[in-house]
């Protein structure tokens, strides 16, 4: 991989959040995507090279769920598989996570994700929030969190605010968070993670109850 002062470079051409974040939180995020490229297989498909700048777009993409967490990694053994114009099999696809370590991306949702940081869409993102949810095995919106007392209100909180979002969706509203969040708990879960990282001040203003359980999850945006 690149030395330092390349890598961070390639860091800061790789999202738009990047340059909100302090010196501390920078160098925090540089050491984060060392360890997760260090973790990572990448494959590209259909004859795709991965180059090292693609690597490290989506690597620092992930990195931002961890920037305010304790942990450093997602663990190793995630091989992800970028496809240069649809995912086989599933072509509507942005993205795809296996819960035996495969992340499946389709590389025009990745390079949207580092052009834009305010249109709630970041397909990075969302599947590194499964890859977080599915660490209780069971992909049902509910990641590993601090206590008991936190699981019982993220419960409370998340199921309550599903429950009333695919109520809206399914009459017809339209709704400022994207509706596939609707789709279940696990999507709802992903999909308002991209939000918050991409447009907190929606998330805030129309679902906080939804904002405030992130931000007890992932701590500060960048993006605020």
């Amino acid at each position: 991989m690149a030395d330092d002062v390349v890598l961070a470079e390639l860091i800061s051409n790789s999202s738009p959040l990047v340059a909100r974040l302090s010196e501390e939180k920078r160098q925090r995020l540089e050491r984060l995507v060392k360890i997760f490229i260090a973790d990572c297989t990448f494959e590209g498909a259909g004859g795709l090279v991965v180059p090292p700048q693609l690597a490290v777009q989506v690597a620092t993409q992930a990195c931002f769920l961890l920037l305010n967490r304790a942990r450093e990694s997602y663990g190793r053994g995630i091989h992800i598989i970028i496809y240069p114009n649809g995912i086989s099999g599933a072509p509507d696809l942005m993205g795809r996570y296996s819960r035996l370590g495969c992340i499946e991306l389709n590389l025009p949702d990745v390079l949207r994700g580092c052009f834009s940081d305010s249109d709630g869409c970041n397909v990075v993102m969302h599947e590194f929030a499964h890859r977080l949810d599915g660490e209780n095995f069971f992909m049902e919106g509910r990641p590993k969190l601090h206590t008991g007392a936190c699981h019982h209100r993220w419960k409370r909180v998340m199921e309550t605010a599903f429950e009333q979002f695919r109520a809206d969706v399914a009459s017809g509203m339209l709704t400022p968070l994207n509706p596939y969040a609707a789709t279940n708990m696990a999507e709802f879960f992903a999909c308002t993670t991209e939000a918050y990282f991409e447009t907190p001040e929606m998330l805030s203003t129309h679902y906080p109850d939804v904002y405030e359980r992130l931000l007890h999850f992932y701590g500060a945006s960048p993006n605020r």
